[in-house]
């Protein structure tokens, strides 16, 4: 089937009134991050069992036929490692598309693979090997060639297959539901649009930070997103993860003192020192009672490592009975949580309690124990003896 490109209103009004008769679409991007903020959206792909489309919105048409599409909840949405598309049409629709089938997370529950790839997942379901000929295309140039567009709208075409499989696979072992719940987080908008003062959360090393270097951190991840988003340039480029992490440690109150780091360059010194300062001093000079909770406050003694692989051991009973990743269930930062009192760990709501979470806690509460048995690591019931029935790993 030959895909078709979309480059008029008129071409674009005519193929989402077909789209919106369909019960589910397939839907891939291409879109330029490298030296913005906001993504540059540079083709939409899209495909229904009948149809292949690639739209062009650099074309100077209006996509607001094909919001109106990505918002109808009568049609499913199927993406794969679908994060980034949704971003980018909730920027540029000012909605999120629902409801949304992400192929990878779906992938991840049926025990195929951890964040597989949308090449690895297509050989694994249809056999087939992507071409990657065009992988370092760059979408914002125009005209693109024909074997191009065709490249481009082979990611819609095997994603249809994948869908059909996966879908198909997930209801036959009861697992539809799962979807859902893991996607209930990846659907809301503040996913996307992370509030300026919890900006510094999502600084790397920030977990290792304590007491005034929080809010420090805060101050200046909060000054770099408004920084960003004003100026349309990449977060990187405004300030660096690594400065934020040595201002906020070292907390220099001059500029002149800034010099000595390695981690900001001259540029930035020299244009934006006085506003680092400001952000640096205001921290310091701030009340205790202002300052954020470190990100990994988990109060109490620190945990028995022994614990924690315990933990894992009781874990990978279930996983394994379910044919699921390990990983997909709970990380070993999760299980130390867990091992601090702390409910609010995924390992411990929705589908992962009823599959494994349960189990975490009556290996807590002694109800359940470990035992080696012919060479291998079990998990038996504590009330009763080795003899009797056990769940091997």
């Amino acid at each position: 089937m030959k895909s078709e490109w979309i480059e008029t209103d008129d071409a674009l009004i005519e193929l989402c009134t077909h789209l919106r008769s369909q019960p589910w679409v397939a839907v891939d991007t291409e879109f330029h991050r490298e030296s913005t903020y906001y993504a540059q959206l540079a083709l939409v792909q899209i495909a229904s069992l009948e149809r292949i489309a690639c739209i062009d919105p650099l074309a100077g048409i209006s996509l607001r036929p094909l919001g109106e599409i990505l918002n109808d909840h009568s049609v499913l949405k199927v993406f794969h490692a679908s994060r980034q598309d949704l971003e980018i049409f909730l920027e540029g629709t000012g909605a999120l598309p629902y409801p949304v089938f992400d192929t990878q997370i779906a992938a991840s529950l049926l025990g195929l693979g951890d964040q597989l790839g949308y090449g690895a997942l297509v050989e694994l379901v249809t056999g087939k090997q992507l071409d990657k000929l065009h992988s370092r295309t760059d979408w914002m140039r125009r005209p693109l060639d024909l074997a191009v567009i065709e490249y481009a709208a082979a990611d819609v075409v095997h994603l249809r297959d994948v869908y059909e499989y996966l879908e198909t696979q997930l209801r036959s072992l009861g697992r539809r539901e799962w979807l859902d719940e893991e996607q209930a987080h990846l659907l809301r908008e503040e996913t996307f649009r992370i509030p300026e003062e919890q900006a510094w959360t999502r600084v790397k090393g920030a977990q290792r930070l304590r007491g005034v270097e929080c809010v420090v951190a805060r101050n200046l991840a909060a000054w770099r997103e408004r920084m960003a988003r004003e100026s349309d340039r990449p977060r990187r480029r405004v300030l660096s993860d690594d400065a934020i992490i040595d201002l906020a440690r070292q907390q220099p109150t001059k500029v002149e003192a800034m010099a000595r780091m390695r981690s900001l360059d001259e540029g930035t010194r020299t244009r934006h020192g006085r506003e680092l300062e400001h952000c640096i001093r205001e921290g310091t000079n701030s009340p205790s009672s202002s300052w954020p909770d470190p990100l990994d406050r988990g109060p109490g003694r620190p945990i028995d490592p022994a614990l924690i692989d315990a933990l894992s051991a009781v874990l990978q009973v279930s996983a394994k009975e379910a044919n699921i990743s390990t990983t997909v269930l709970a990380s070993r930062s999760d299980l130390e949580q867990v091992a601090r009192g702390i409910e609010t760990v995924p390992l411990l709501t929705g589908w992962r309690e009823r599959l494994a979470g349960h189990q975490i806690r009556r290996f807590f509460a002694g109800e359940l124990a470990l035992d080696v048995v012919d060479k291998q690591l079990r998990v038996r019931e504590a009330s009763s003896s080795p003899e009797s029935k056990t769940r091997t790993i």
